[in-house]
């Protein structure tokens, strides 16, 4: 089977959600002896580094990358804000990449052609036109709209909260006619599934994240060995990363060392924004980007994942649970995945909550051990490279058996 991968960024290195899932379905594919290949945008935010993907991977994959500017621009903006188009795809719109796709689709030929996510579907058409004859699948890794839904209702600022609702309506409006318009959905986590079951009747299917063998295969350190230290990692240019940080700083974090000063707090991930590292401090360690965030998550016992807007599944959760973390996170943070609090997760969602929850794991280290064991084990058995590769390869066999019966299945998720 041939497969068209089209990425909005970049797969490799999988160092940050998008690049990781998007990586993490690459591989499942190899698995099940698929013919792979991954087409990505270069842009201004998540540039191309070809030095940086290794020669294997480049050859396997027949990987290629097009220039999209997609840099935010007033003009273009207003424009849609008039028209009521959606800037967010907008912004995806390049008559570069279009004579860049119609070259490889003119090249080659292809079973299944997937999107990583909504923002390359821009080019849908041009793909119906060109290989009528492919089965076109959409890779859900949020319900788009709603992380914007979500940062709106959190917002106090009027007319900013004005402009948000505005990028989420016209994000929703294109994101509905987009799912009606391919052949298959392939969503991230059941709650993704349906949600989006309630606005489309195309096929849907669950394919969650799988975990790469480097949390598959490494052992989690001694846990009571590890430092007793809270932690966050993540990529600190997404909105719901910023949002939650600066949410737990403000609101958290001086509560609990007002009792306990002498507990410490690390954030680690990429691209961190110039007004974290004001919060340094003799509790507060801002250490950017990690090497290594397997050995990282190995290091500590506590994970902190405090999101109040976002949508799809967390990937730093099922990792962090895979690395044996106790983790403490928010309903949102925890949507998509079935844990369940207090056995292998710990849910907490206003400040005094958080602040319960590291008392809890403070005065009771056993529990955490429990709670970390359950953790690794819910990870590997639900998340493994496996499972994820035959639900994926199955429900391509299912849509291109559906398309050559003429015929399409309505979305049957709830039985999968």
């Amino acid at each position: 089977m041939r497969v068209l991968q089209i990425c909005n960024k970049s797969p490799y290195p999988p160092k940050e959600g998008g690049p990781i899932a998007m990586n993490a379905i690459t591989q499942a594919l190899f698995y099940t002896g698929c013919d792979v290949k991954v087409i990505a945008a270069d842009t201004p935010k998540y540039p191309v580094n070809i030095e940086q993907i290794p020669e294997d991977y480049l050859s396997k994959t027949s990987y290629e990358s097009c220039f999209i500017d997609t840099k935010i621009r007033m003009l273009p903006a207003l424009k849609c804000f008039l028209t009521s188009k959606s800037y967010h795809i907008e912004r995806f719109t390049s008559e570069k990449f279009s004579n860049f796709l119609t070259k490889v689709l003119n090249s080659n030929k292809f079973d299944i052609i997937q999107f990583e996510t909504i923002y390359m579907t821009k080019y849908l058409q041009l793909i119906k036109k060109l290989a009528p004859e492919a089965i076109v699948v959409i890779r859900t890794h949020n319900v788009e709209h709603k992380i914007w839904e979500r940062y709106a209702c959190s917002t106090k600022n009027f007319i900013k909260k004005y402009y948000l609702n505005h990028l989420a309506r016209t994000l929703k409006k294109y994101e509905i006619e987009v799912l009606k318009n391919v052949d298959g959905i392939a969503a991230i986590s059941p709650i993704d599934a349906k949600l989006l079951s309630n606005y489309t009747n195309t096929p849907i299917k669950v394919i969650p994240f799988n975990l790469n063998s480097e949390f598959l295969n490494t052992n989690p350190y001694v846990f009571e060995k590890r430092k007793k230290t809270l932690f966050f990692i993540g990529s600190m240019d997404w909105l719901p990363n910023m949002e939650g940080v600066k949410w737990f700083l403000n609101n958290v974090w001086n509560r609990i060392i007002k009792q306990h000063n002498n507990l410490h707090l690390e954030i680690a991930g990429r691209n961190m924004p110039e007004w974290i590292y004001k919060y340094n401090s003799d509790n507060i360690f801002i250490r950017g980007k990690v090497d290594d965030a397997c050995q990282y998550m190995n290091s500590f016992q506590i994970m902190i994942v405090p999101l109040l807007s976002g949508s799809g599944i967390r990937i730093k959760i099922i990792e962090g649970m895979a690395a044996g973390n106790v983790i403490i996170t928010t309903s949102i943070g925890a949507e998509g995945i079935e844990c369940e609090h207090k056995k292998n997760i710990l849910i907490a969602d206003t400040p005094s909550e958080f602040v319960e929850s590291v008392f809890w794991c403070l005065a009771n280290p056993e529990a955490m051990k429990t709670i970390s064991s359950n953790a690794r084990k819910f990870a590997v058995e639900n998340y493994s490279l496996t499972a994820v590769a035959k639900n994926l390869i199955d429900f391509y066999n299912e849509l291109i058996s559906n398309k050559n019966n003429g015929y399409i299945v309505k979305n049957n998720y709830k039985n999968q």
